[in-house]
């Protein structure tokens, strides 16, 4: 036995005599079973010289039975070592076998390419039709699978089908099953703090690929977070972005919210509400454009537009562009302006042109018909041109009617300013006709005629004046008797109301008397009986009669500068 290193026990079928142990020049056979044991802490070396041949351990000839290598309980119990270029293989090539590591009843850690080489780990490399499962056992307890979770101090890549695929199609499944526990969990990235970044890439081949994420069935939640990078999603082309909920979709937003859109936006809802803090606009910028706001459906919709704000302009509507206008158009409804406030409620229209307002041809125009006792005006103080009512070219006019309701009108006021008011009534054609009193109360007051030289008269209505010697004519009565008593000097002083007329005569003729009037013109009344009759046309006293009421034949003679 000198080829034994060591000293060894070597058994041939063990309590079996009819067993043969053959040793020739490069081999050991035997007919039954062979046991080779060493003794104690012994270290056994077998085929260590060997340089270049194979060593094999078992035969393919073998159809059942077991190959059993068995180790003790150090970290390395069984260790398969190659030479430093060496390849370890488990397996046949045609084999169609199973090929188990790792089947321990209890915990037990399996370890590949854990060494401090940079290895590489290849899991169903080969072109048939694979199949890899990873911790698929119908688990009792808590399963985790770990990959690539050292703490690394180099980059780190983890590939899943990164092949270029020629044909078929690439599916890859994470936790497809159904599961019947409190759920499944799979994630990436999840734990470890440090400062350096991580990047997870899907899909990012240059092949049409769909990412599928979640799925509809029961409580399914996805929830995204991100730090300060941010969140980016990108399509290219037609590549639409269609997010689909069947309940409420809700965006917080603690800082800006910017959608740049090259063609269009439409939002269709039951209700809609749009909310700002701040300062908001909501503009077309395009040239030529139109910015719709409607409310369609008809029936009793409203569109409303309101502001809380507490300033002159809370609702401002402007037109800023040259030649713009702002146009307010019903089909068949009416147009209401109110202004409710009793002290700040005023409505002001200001134009820089004309002011147009057009009813049908049976309208009714009603301005200030609530007014009880406020103030209706119709032109400013500044006025200088035409103010018209009722200037039409129609044949028949019906009315115009200005204080006709019947009430009691405390005044009536026509041209009642300081200046020189010329008021006209009527045309040529006209027929005027005043009921009741005119009173003429202002300095200046008249009502003349289109006719030159004509006036309308006017005459007080105080008791005759009795004037016996010289003195002033007073222009508080129409009509002034004078008893002379010598050469006596009468004056009259001018009037202040375009019409008024005033009669003056000698009654006792007591010597010559002579009325003077406008500075120099003169009336001389030599007998009793004579008298003058002067109308006022504005600026001096005009005599439009002279005679004699006691013989018919004489007058007064009137002399003017």
């Amino acid at each position: 036995m000198g080829f034994l290193a060591l000293a060894l026990i070597v058994g041939v079928g063990a309590g079996s005599a009819s067993a043969n142990l053959t040793f020739g020049a490069t081999s050991v056979t035997t007919d039954g079973a062979y046991t080779v044991t060493s003794v104690g802490a012994s270290t056994v070396n077998m085929f260590a010289e060997n340089t270049t041949g194979n060593i094999t351990i078992g035969g393919t000839s073998q159809t059942s039975g077991d190959t059993t290598i068995l180790g003790g309980t150090g970290t390395g119990a069984i260790t398969l070592t190659p030479g430093t270029a060496g390849t370890i293989v488990v397996g046949a090539a045609a084999g169609t076998g199973d090929i188990t590591i790792g089947s321990s009843s209890t915990t037990q850690a399996l370890n590949l390419g854990t060494g401090a080489g940079a290895s590489t780990v290849n899991i169903a490399t080969g072109v048939a039709a694979n199949t890899v499962n990873v911790a698929t056992g119908v688990n009792t307890g808590a399963q985790i699978v770990n990959v690539a979770t050292g703490a690394n101090a180099a980059s780190s890549t983890l590939n899943v089908m990164t092949g270029v695929a020629t044909a078929g199609t690439q599916t890859v499944n994470i936790l497809t099953g159904a599961s019947t526990s409190t759920g499944k969990a799979f994630n990436v990235m999840t734990t470890g703090v440090g400062t350096g970044t991580r990047t997870i890439s899907l899909g990012t081949g240059a092949i049409a690929t769909t990412l599928t994420l979640g799925n509809v069935t029961g409580a399914t939640a996805l929830t995204i977070n991100t730090g300060t990078g941010g969140v980016a999603v990108n399509t290219t082309g037609a590549g639409d972005i269609t997010l689909t909920s069947a309940d409420d979709l809700v965006a917080d937003i603690t800082g800006l919210a910017d959608f740049n859109i090259t063609e269009g936006i439409t939002i269709d809802a039951t209700t809609m509400s749009i909310d700002g803090t701040d300062d908001s606009n909501l503009m077309v910028t395009g040239s030529g454009k139109l910015l719709t706001l409607a409310v369609a459906g008809g029936s009793t919709n409203v569109l409303a537009i309101n502001s809380a704000g507490t300033g002159a302009n809370a609702i401002d509507l402007n037109a800023t562009g040259a030649g713009g206008g702002v146009t307010v158009n019903t089909t068949d409804g009416a147009i209401v302006l109110t202004t409710a406030g009793a002290t700040t409620g005023d409505l002001t229209l200001t134009v820089g042109d004309d002011f147009t307002v057009n009813g049908a041809a049976t309208s009714l125009y009603n301005i200030g018909a609530a007014t009880t006792s406020g103030t209706i005006i119709i032109g400013g103080t500044a006025q200088t041109g035409l103010i018209s009512i009722g200037d039409t070219a129609a044949s028949i006019v019906t009315e115009i009617s200005i204080g006709g309701g019947d009430g009691v009108k405390t005044a009536i006021n026509i041209g009642d300013g300081t200046g020189a008011n010329g008021i006209n009534i009527g045309g040529a054609a006209s027929t005027t006709t005043i009921d009741g009193a005119v009173v003429l109360t202002a300095s200046g007051s008249e009502i003349a005629s289109s006719v030159a030289n004509v006036v309308v008269p006017f005459m007080p209505t105080t008791i005759q004046q009795d004037l016996t010697g010289a003195g002033a004519i007073l222009l508080t009565n129409y009509y002034t008797a004078v008893t002379s008593t010598a050469a006596d000097a009468l004056t009259l002083a001018d009037s202040t109301v375009t019409g008024q007329l005033k009669k003056v005569q000698l009654i006792v003729d007591g010597g010559t008397a002579t009325l003077t009037f406008n500075t120099d013109d003169t009336v001389t009344f030599a007998d009793a009986g004579d008298y003058v009759v002067l109308i006022w046309d504005g600026s001096d006293w005009m005599p439009v009669e002279l005679g004699n009421d006691a013989d018919g034949a004489t007058a007064p003679v009137y002399a003017t500068s």
